[in-house]
This record gives C-alpha cells, sequence and structure tokens, in this order.
C-alpha cells in the first residue's frame, strides 16, 4: 500500500482569507435569491387587486398567499436538494439538506392553512357547509384540484412517518421510500396551480396576471428540471462517462472494509480529499439503495477509496461486492475539505466513520501551519488505516492523539480530563474538522467553542441523503 508523501502547495493567508469572503458571499447570494422569488410570488398576488370586502374573500386571500409561499418552498426545496454543483460548493450538503428539512416543516404547515384557508373561505362566499365545500373541491371542481388533495393527504403521510418518534422505529430504507412520496406530492399539486388558482389561471386576462403565468412557469422549470438534471440525468451519465467499477475489497485488520473503486478521466471529476459520494452498487439486492461514505483516500489519478464499517444490511454486503461490479456514484459533495480553510493551523478530530474523511485530508494538507490529530476509538485496533495516519503524520508534522477508552459523557475517553487548547495550543488559530457519531462530535464543538474557536473555523460532516 503506497502513501502519498509528496508535499502540498502551501496556502497563505491572504488565500484564506479571499476564499472565505467569497464563500460568504455566495451562500449570501443564493440565499437572498431564495426568499426573493417568494416575494416577488406575493407581490404578484397583490398586484392582481383581487377585491377584499368579506371574510370569505379574506380567508381566501389568506389561502393564495399561504399557497403561493408553500410552493415557492417546494421549488426551494427542490433546488437545494438536487445536489447542483453552485448549491453544493456554496451552500454546502450538510448546510442545503438542513434547510430543506426546515423548509419541508414550514411548507407543511402552509400548505395546511392554504387547504384549510380556501375551504373555509369559499364556504363563507357560497354559504355552505365547510364539509361539503371540502368534497366539492375533491369530486366536482376539477381533475386538477382533485389531484392537488390527494397530493395533500400523501404528504401527511409523509410529515407521519418522519416525526422523530416514528423515524426511530424505522430502518433508513423504510423511511426513505415513504420520503420519496414527497416529490409525487409535488407533481399532483403544480397543475392546479395553473388552472385553478384564479393568480395564475388566466381568468384575469391582464398582463400582470400574463407575466405572473411566465414568472411561475419558469421558476416550476428551473426547479423541477434542475432536480431531473442533476438527481436523476447526471448519475447515469457519470456512470457513462467515468465507467465506475468495483476493482477490489480489503478486508481491514480493525474490522472495516475497503472498496476501491477504479474509473477512467476521474480528474474530471474535481473531487476533493474530505468529500463524500452517494454511493449505489449495480448488483442484486443493492442497486436500490444509494448510501453516503467518504472517500479515505485524497483523490489520486483514476482511483478512489471508502472505508466503511459493517453495521448494516447493505454494508455488510459490501464486503461481497465482486470486482467488475458498475458503481454510480452522486458527487463529490460536500464541503470538508482543505479548500475550505479559514486559519492557519488545522485541527482533526474523527471518531467510528468519520476517521475515514480524515485520513484522505490529512494526506491533502500542505504542513504549512500546525496539524493536530486526534482518532477516538475503543482501542488502536480499532482505528482504521492507523498505519498510513502514522506515516502521514510523521511526513507532515502532525501530533497525533489516539484518544482510547471507554465511552464517558464528554468528548474524551473515561479517565481521561484536559482542555482541547491542551492538546492543540493553536486552536483559536486553526481549523477544527470535526466527523462522527453526532451527540458526541457537538460535544466536541462545544469544547471547541468553550475554549474560544471562532464559528467560522469549525467544520462538521453529516451525511445527509
Amino acid at each position: 500500500m503506497s502513501i502519498d508523501m509528496r508535499p502540498r502547495i502551501a496556502t497563505s493567508r491572504v488565500d484564506l482569507e479571499q476564499r472565505a469572503e467569497t464563500d460568504s458571499a455566495w451562500r449570501d447570494t443564493l440565499e437572498t435569491v431564495f426568499w426573493l422569488s417568494g416575494v416577488g410570488a406575493i407581490s404578484l398576488m397583490l398586484a392582481a387587486g383581487a377585491p377584499i370586502t368579506t371574510v370569505g374573500e379574506s380567508l381566501t386571500a389568506v389561502g393564495r398567499a399561504t399557497g403561493i409561499v408553500a410552493a415557492s418552498m417546494m421549488m426551494i426545496q427542490l433546488l437545494v436538494i438536487a445536489r447542483i454543483p453552485i448549491v453544493e460548493r456554496r451552500l454546502g450538503h450538510d448546510r442545503a439538506a438542513l434547510l430543506h428539512g426546515r423548509l419541508g416543516r414550514i411548507g407543511f404547515f402552509m400548505i395546511a392553512a392554504h387547504v384549510f384557508t380556501l375551504i373555509l373561505g369559499y364556504a363563507a362566499r357560497t354559504h355552505t357547509g365547510w364539509w361539503n365545500q371540502a368534497w366539492n373541491f375533491l369530486l366536482n371542481f376539477s381533475t386538477q384540484m382533485t389531484l392537488s388533495v390527494i397530493g395533500f393527504w400523501l404528504l401527511i403521510a409523509v410529515v407521519a412517518t418522519s416525526l422523530a418518534a416514528v423515524r426511530r422505529k424505522w430502518k433508513y430504507e423504510s423511511w426513505h421510500t415513504v420520503h420519496l412520496l414527497t416529490y409525487l406530492v409535488v407533481g399532483l399539486s403544480i397543475p392546479h396551480q395553473f388552472t385553478s388558482g384564479t393568480t395564475f389561471s388566466g381568468i384575469a386576462h391582464s398582463a400582470t396576471d400574463t407575466f405572473a403565468r411566465w414568472y411561475w412557469a419558469i421558476l416550476w422549470t428551473v426547479s423541477v428540471g434542475g432536480f431531473l438534471l442533476y438527481r436523476i440525468i447526471k448519475p447515469v451519465w457519470t456512470l457513462a462517462r467515468h465507467n465506475l467499477t468495483v476493482e477490489r475489497v480489503d478486508r481491514n485488520p480493525d474490522g472495516t472494509i475497503s472498496v476501491w473503486i477504479v474509473g477512467r478521466g476521474l480528474s474530471r471529476m474535481k473531487t476533493k480529499a474530505g468529500q463524500f459520494f452517494l454511493w449505489r452498487f449495480l448488483t442484486p439486492g443493492m442497486w436500490l439503495e444509494a448510501h453516503p461514505f467518504s472517500l479515505s483516500r485524497s483523490p489520486r489519478g483514476n482511483v478512489l477509496r471508502i472505508t466503511v464499517k459493517p453495521v448494516g444490511d447493505f454494508t455488510a454486503a459490501m464486503a461481497d461486492l465482486l470486482p467488475g461490479t458498475k458503481v454510480m456514484a452522486e458527487g463529490p459533495l460536500g464541503r470538508f475539505t482543505p479548500h475550505h480553510r479559514r486559519a492557519h493551523g488545522t485541527v482533526l478530530i474523527g471518531a467510528g466513520s468519520g476517521i475515514a474523511p480524515m485520513v484522505s485530508l490529512l494526506e491533502d494538507l500542505d504542513g504549512s501551519g500546525p496539524i493536530v490529530v486526534m482518532l477516538r476509538a475503543r482501542t488502536p485496533e480499532e482505528i482504521p488505516h492507523l498505519d498510513e495516519v502514522r506515516a502521514l503524520a510523521a511526513d507532515r508534522g502532525a501530533t497525533l492523539y489516539l484518544l482510547t477508552g471507554r465511552r464517558a459523557r464528554g468528548w474524551l475517553p473515561q479517565g481521561m480530563a484536559a482542555r482541547m487548547t491542551q492538546l492543540a495550543p493553536a486552536l483559536i488559530a486553526s481549523d477544527v474538522y470535526v466527523c462522527g457519531p453526532q451527540v458526541w462530535a457537538n460535544t466536541i464543538l462545544a469544547e471547541a467553542r468553550a475554549c474560544g474557536a471562532p464559528e467560522e473555523h469549525l467544520h462538521i460532516e453529516e451525511f445527509a441523503w
């Protein structure tokens, strides 16, 4: 096993500061564009000038407004989770997934308000009961309206299964299958916006109405088109272009397995150390699932390596992958890379499966500033690629700490007590990369903040599908 010991190109403080400013500006721009799309939609509704003089008209106006906000959030959700390169690079996969989930929760309440206020508004305007009006929407209004009502009930099912108490009892694969119904909900909901909604259906035949229809048509085309392009078409194109296949599978002494994946022209993927892909192995029993695994080796040439611990059905089956198995990969994903450093020094802290990206990060660091590596495990024998880490640490001049022992409430093993600054004296002037179990990672971040580490220097990788 060869380890690349070539010196990296040093990164100056000026370069780091410029990168930070550029990333911040791009993130602010993207978020501003996202939110302005919703503001623009509400403005178009107000410009339509529908009268609001009765209780029924007021409720209907609230229903239209909440529907517009909900539609805007649906589009933003599609865009941030579509894995569009510029969004991934600037927002980061973790942040995009977090925004996707937050908008999903807000969007559900907006959709619920949209449905119930329209039912009450139309009932008040037609002097009928709300229950009769609900059935009228379902059965007599239009086919598109019926589809949107079906979509609403499917959305309730998705939200119910996403509750923490329910999700803990489900296997990820089961929950994810139900969660995919969200995309069907979007498909069922779009048509009624143009055929039944008074803001966009062409009833007014005004310039504002025409502009609104084009505005929404363009936004939906960009959102749905971007999702289809980068979530479906691009992975297939990547497979055809790079011909990713399993070269071999190694069983490591610590109990993990390493899968070596080869292809052609992999440099064109512009993969960086610390990033991850969603891997789909095209073999019976595995091709329906895609799972996130970080590179455990800095990308070099046409070879990629991932290292996983068999803890479930999918990862256990990876040990039996045959050479030549085709691989579909979505990525590279994540901002957990040396490219996003903002300080002179570097502190790498990993545990469990989070040790894998630390190996590739350490391999790619230039050694121009102090480097501290902390790896958490029960015993040294459970740390994957430990010999590689030791060799790389020695070559990069890094200080290596093996935090081994029983699990404790804090970030250190049972029986150990120290402040992070004792192990990493240059912590405040360092980027801190953390990857591992979520609860443990949160204690690491809390300790780093308590020791004075700036928030913009903290990098955490939480895999998100």
